[in-house]
């Protein structure tokens, strides 16, 4: 056996302009499992579907899969999927066999595998092995990478220097094929349509390469390499989310030698504009983006190694970005995310420590409400306000105004670029108008909500929690 490494709309009485958190935010921590040995991820899921929001979690040391579902009061019990995951990296859930429950995959590191593990409704689940021959697996992540209405898997090596996607094949047979063989301690990947092509690109960084890149897919999956960064010295974290509503994914990562936390604006072509977010939070182990402050712009949430420490940036609306501790004592944070845990319609942050072997989450608790952030506009006299509320349990309303009739188009869609639903396409007259969004069906996420009329187009996102 190698040895483990790290490596590191609103309805209609709503005023115009509606209230949001902003000003000052509070979190307590709420410890979940401190005997998760070296915990390495941490999800907040809705893995049974009773509305609350669970815990999933993978350990490396510990070669485990588990999750901490949470009862009505909002206590957690621990529940092992695998405790033979040899070098449990990396997990995350998807509708993988399409029978309307989540799944779950992993990565094993020390086992060079990656599997999923069959959710029969009741929360039993069957493993499955896709592959046992993967030189570390390290991440891992599914999506539907041909649009064949099947989900497949894509994930890294770290041994390996891989970049690699597993077809499915209807029947949850898997083939392997390669997108990179030379991508220097491969750490992380996320699978999503950078470019707008309506194909899924691949992003990824590289520890040892030191590099933050992107994989074009020419629509038959073969794939170009694009290097955004190749001197980002232990490149870790990855993030690939709309930082500024533009309809186009902008990417965040972290730098675990650099102590940097940077962010790449996407300006519609794939030409990227660098904004250095911090330079000074040591050990930059990992990013993930919300609006954690409630004035309708992405914040930005990080893990510090070295400093076992969560801090989040905030958002000023204009890419401007001010640093706010949250833990100072979380030994060896390797891991955040964030998810609504205790179902108050704020969004709250989870973490894995994985000297200190703990899960964690803490509670937003905003002191105010005062924002009077405007809804996104055009010149044209289009409006589109936020969601309400946001995020969301099953259904949310949506808000828009017109200073003219017109056609308008409004559509969800994910993370991969790739169109859930349409709510709306129809002829509209002038004024305020609100739809809902009824998410049954739908998994757990981030999501954009688009509005097209007359060639032009305004984007908002929405958080979803089941």
């Amino acid at each position: 056996m190698r040895k483990k490494i790290i490596v590191f709309i609103t309805a209609l009485f709503l005023p115009l302009f509606y209230s949001s958190a902003s000003a000052e935010i509070t979190f307590e921590q709420h410890l979940v499992d401190t005997l998760f040995n070296h915990a390495f991820d941490v999800q907040g899921v809705d893995l049974d579907g009773d509305g609350d929001t669970d815990i999933l979690g993978a350990a490396f040391i510990g070669d485990e899969i588990a999750w901490w579902k949470q009862d009505s009061v909002g206590e957690f019990t621990k529940y092992i999927i695998d405790d033979s995951f040899d070098g449990a990296y990396s997990v995350c859930t998807f509708d993988l066999d399409g029978d309307n429950d989540l799944d779950i995959i992993g990565a094993a590191g020390d086992g060079d595998e990656i599997s999923w593990w069959e959710n029969d409704g009741g929360q039993i689940f069957t493993k499955h092995i896709i592959d046992t021959t993967f030189n570390g697996a390290y991440n891992v992540c599914a999506v539907d990478m041909n649009h064949d209405d099947y989900v497949d898997i894509v994930a890294c090596a770290y041994h390996g220097d891989q970049a690699a996607w597993w077809e499915n094949n209807g029947d949850y047979e898997f083939e392997k094929h390669l997108i990179d063989g030379e991508f220097d301690g491969a750490v992380f990947v996320d699978a999503v349509d950078l470019n707008n092509d309506g194909y899924i690109d691949i992003v990824g960084t590289a520890y040892f390469g030191d590099e933050v890149a992107w994989w074009e897919n020419d629509g038959l999956q073969q794939f170009t390499r694009h290097a955004l960064v190749d001197t980002f010295t232990n490149a870790r974290g990855l993030c690939v989310t709309d930082m500024d509503y533009d309809t186009d994914l902008d990417i965040i990562a972290a730098s675990v030698e650099l102590d940097a936390v940077v962010l790449w604006l996407n300006d519609g072509t794939t030409n990227f504009a660098e904004i250095i977010v911090d330079t000074t939070f040591n050990g930059a182990a990992d990013i993930c983006a919300a609006d954690l402050d409630g004035d309708d712009d992405m914040d930005i949430i990080g893990a510090g190694f070295w400093s076992n420490s969560i801090s989040y940036w905030e958002n000023d609306g204009v890419m401007s970005f001010t640093r706010h501790p949250v833990s100072s004592n979380f030994n060896g944070a390797i891991r955040v995310a964030s998810a609504d845990i205790n179902g108050d319609n704020k969004i709250d942050i989870l973490g894995a420590a994985s000297y200190g072997n703990t899960i964690s989450w803490w509670e937003n608790s905003p002191e105010v409400f005062v924002n009077e952030d405007p809804p996104s506009s055009l010149p044209s006299g289009i409006q589109l306000y936020p969601a309400y509320p946001n995020p969301f349990n099953s259904s949310t309303s949506i808000g828009f105004e017109l200073a003219n009739a017109g056609p308008v188009s409004i559509a969800i869609y994910n993370l991969q670029g790739q169109r859930v639903e349409t709510l709306l396409n129809k002829q509209m007259i002038s004024g305020r108008h609100n739809i809902a969004w009824d998410a049954k069906g739908i998994s757990s996420g981030i999501y954009f909500y688009h509005l097209t009329s007359n060639g032009n187009t305004l984007s908002r996102p929405v958080t979803l929690l089941k």
